[in-house]
């Protein structure tokens, strides 16, 4: 029996130049640059896996939203 399984692939769309971001050399600026992020009116509603996509220099790609628990 041979098993096989979907291959998932996941997009990438640059809408701001990775050399104009902002970044994020420290712990609390990757929290604050999370925390933009969240809807401030249902953040405290809400479980939410997010992930902060950096390049090797540290400047933000961008942000992954992986899971939502309502």
């Amino acid at each position: 029996m041979k098993n096989e399984v979907n291959e998932i692939q996941i997009s990438y769309c640059e809408k701001l130049g990775v050399l104009n971001s902002e970044p994020a050399n420290s712990s609390d600026r990757v929290a604050e640059l999370l925390y933009r992020t969240w809807d401030k009116n249902t953040i405290g509603l809400q479980e939410t896996f997010k992930v902060l996509l950096l390049n090797n220099a540290h400047k933000v790609k961008g942000t992954f939203q992986f899971l939502r628990a309502d």
